[in-house]
């Protein structure tokens, strides 16, 4: 790793454990769920109405049960990730972002939206997973619309899917779906599922549902908290990663009762409120402090870490949108991320997503693994190499330049390296590139394969649950 981050010394870890095993077993917290209730009471916690206390043994036995790292598969098996301690970041787009930002302004998402996401999604060079709740398109009933949204994904893109689990039928469906799609059984996981709890300290019986429906497939979830300081969390950021790490600690432990060693990933979104407008922020410092905090954490207990990514508060393509998304994304490499959704387009926290912004983030993010990979071996010849280029004057004409430039420079697609002059003579600037780069991706896209066979398993699931045709797309 080329660049790290650590917020956190080694007994502030440790403090911050010991007080999330205090809070759990003497305040306790809510579950909104009779299985999960009684789930904890079956294994010995104490239960006070819908109030739980998760004793200081059953957490660390969960802990302890989480792998480290499992492998996530692709219906294109060649897109298979492993995600964990020690592997590259699995990359993904927004979630659940219910408007649209583009050319003309700002308009809810529509269908026409949700297919320019996955086609961007699937000619990309950086995102490397689909999500399917990544767009909120709001044409008819919500619950049908979810299905398609899985159903279209898995068909317009061949990634590993991150699906919808807010709902345990729906959880159901999306993992019954990329079962079909992927031709994998149980024994593997081929879902990743997204359930955040209900700060503060709480956790909601829809959520509660996709947790155990997961668990029970064997399936990967991603726990996750949106705690906000000063709202739903302490004004202290020390205690808005505690209450963060109380959280996701308990809906693990809830995960490996119903399926010891099952893959989970300790996640955050949580961030600050603004006092002066009274809303979430997210392109804060605030935000990569409390982030990197609780990738410590999660990366101590020996559990994948989800971050956010290209995070800003901007309404357009402007400097702050640079700003503040460059920041997060280089905090959330830094501290090591192994999965991050919202990684590219958000604007205003998570009520949009922009194309252009979704090809500045790719940019940043490309960099970032550039700068991964780190600056190198020395080669045995470097010397001579030297010595060759000292003598002609210059290191243009020497073999390694010409054969090993491509590979040993990074090449940005977006940003601007032309001469002042050169630059104000052929006209152009960073916004119209951005909306010329769109369409060339969109006029690229290719739609992957799916095998006949497994498109009709897929309709056919489809148009049972639905109970009738699918609608046009």
């Amino acid at each position: 790793m080329a660049i790290h981050m650590e917020t956190l010394t080694g007994e502030q870890i440790d403090r911050v454990h010991e007080l999330t095993l205090e809070l759990l077993a003497n305040q306790g917290i809510v579950m909104l769920s009779d299985h999960a209730v009684d789930t904890f009471r079956a294994h010995g916690a104490k239960i006070d109405g819908n109030r739980v206390y998760i004793p200081a043994d059953m957490v660390e036995d969960a802990i302890r049960s989480a792998p480290s790292a499992f492998t996530i598969h692709a219906r294109n098996r060649e897109k298979t990730r492993r995600i964990g301690i020690g592997h590259a970041p699995a990359l993904a787009p927004t979630g659940g972002v219910p408007t649209v930002q583009d050319q003309s302004g700002q308009h809810t998402a529509n269908w026409k939206d949700f297919r320019t996401m996955l086609k961007l999604t699937q000619t990309s060079h950086v995102v490397n997973m689909a999500c399917s709740g990544a767009l909120f398109p709001a044409e008819q009933d919500a619950h049908e619309a979810i299905q398609m949204m899985i159903y279209h994904t898995l068909n317009m893109t061949d990634m590993p899917l991150i699906g919808d689990t807010e709902y345990r039928s729906i959880a159901q469906d999306t993992i019954q779906m990329a079962k079909i799609a992927t031709g994998m059984e149980e024994d593997k996981q081929f879902v990743v599922g997204i359930c955040n709890s209900l700060s503060p300290m709480a956790w909601d019986g829809k959520m509660l549902d996709g947790i155990r429906t997961l668990a029970e497939h064997n399936q990967a979830v991603n726990i996750s908290c949106c705690a906000m300081a000063g709202a739903t969390a302490p004004i202290y950021l020390m205690g808005c990663v505690l209450e963060a790490n109380a959280e996701v600690l308990a809906g693990i432990v809830y995960a490996q009762l119903i399926r010891p060693g099952v893959p989970v990933i300790y996640g955050t979104t949580s961030s600050v409120m603004d006092m002066k407008s009274m809303s979430l922020t997210l392109g804060t410092p605030e935000y990569a402090l409390i982030s990197s905090s609780c990738a410590q954490m999660a990366h101590h207990y020996g559990i994948p870490f989800r971050s956010s990514g290209g995070l800003t508060d901007a309404k357009e393509l402007d400097a702050q949108a640079g700003m503040e998304s460059g920041m997060n994304l280089t905090c959330g490499f830094a501290s090591d991320v192994n999965f991050m959704l919202q990684s590219v387009g958000v604007y205003q926290s998570f009520m949009a997503i922009g194309w252009d912004k979704w090809l500045l983030d790719e940019e940043i993010m490309a960099r970032l693994l550039f700068m991964r990979r780190g600056i190198g071996e020395i080669p045995e010849d470097l010397a001579e190499i030297i010595g060759d280029g000292v003598e002609a004057g210059d290191f243009l004409g020497e073999p390694s330049t010409v054969t090993d430039f491509r590979s040993e420079l990074y090449w940005p697609k977006l940003a601007d390296r032309r001469s002042y002059k050169n630059w104000k003579d052929e006209g152009g600037n960073f916004r119209e590139l951005t909306w010329t780069k769109v369409q060339e991706r969109l006029d690229a896209y290719v739609q992957p394969e799916l095998a006949p066979d497994v498109k009709a398993d897929l309709e056919k699931y489809l148009t049972g649950v639905m109970g009738h045709e699918i609608p046009e797309f």
